[in-house]
């Protein structure tokens, strides 16, 4: 029988074949000689880029904020059933979290891409990480309405799919499309803690 516990496990499998993916994705050579499997890899990682300050800070912003999301997250279902809710309205909640998340998704690629906030990703990232904590804290208080947790819920899904969506964009915009799919294998696989710590969660 498939539970959060185990959905989470495959998640977080998936995510980390994604991060090795990332990290040594690039485009294929057009006019250059045959390299070896080693050489290949060597050019797709650079290892240069964890010396730069300012990438290591974005990278522990990162890390902070999945800490204390990712307990949070794994939680939440226990949280809806102890405030009263039955199995079946948790997981039609959780829906429309995952609903909402694509939303955000889609709403960060439109948004990032307007005059209006053209090269101001970071900010973007940043304001909805600070949405997506904030949200998650009210979600977390006792004895509220059953709308309150959907209301909750449903805007942490959105911030939290925008998230997601803005961490090319900050890549992009901070350090060069060329250094993309370096910056974002680094940046997933310096986030592996928050998934052990969700599968920690998960556990206890």
């Amino acid at each position: 029988m498939c539970n959060v516990e185990r959905a989470l496990f495959i998640s977080a499998g998936v995510l980390l074949n994604g991060c090795v993916v990332g990290a040594i994705m690039r485009d294929p050579p057009t006019d250059q000689p045959t390299m070896s499997a080693k050489e290949l890899l060597q050019s797709s990682y650079d290892l240069s880029q964890l010396k730069d300050v300012s990438y290591l800070i974005f990278c522990l912003f990162n890390i902070m904020w999945g800490f204390g999301i990712s307990a949070g997250t794994v939680l939440l279902y226990d949280h809806l059933e102890s405030q009263g809710y039955t199995p079946e309205r948790a997981s039609w909640s959780f829906t429309m979290w995952g609903i909402l998340n694509i939303c955000g998704k889609l709403f960060t690629g439109f948004l990032v891409h307007t005059k209006l906030v053209a090269q101001c990703s970071v900010h973007v990232l940043y304001i909805t990480q600070a949405m997506a904590g904030t949200s998650l804290v009210l979600l977390g208080l006792p004895g509220q309405a059953h709308i309150h947790y959907d209301s909750m819920l449903s805007v942490y899904g959105f911030f939290f799919g925008t998230v997601a969506a803005a961490w090319p964009t900050v890549c992009v915009d901070l350090f060069g499309q060329k250094k993309l799919m370096t910056t974002m294998g680094s940046l997933y696989l310096s986030m592996v803690p928050d998934i052990r710590l969700e599968r920690l969660s998960a556990v206890c």
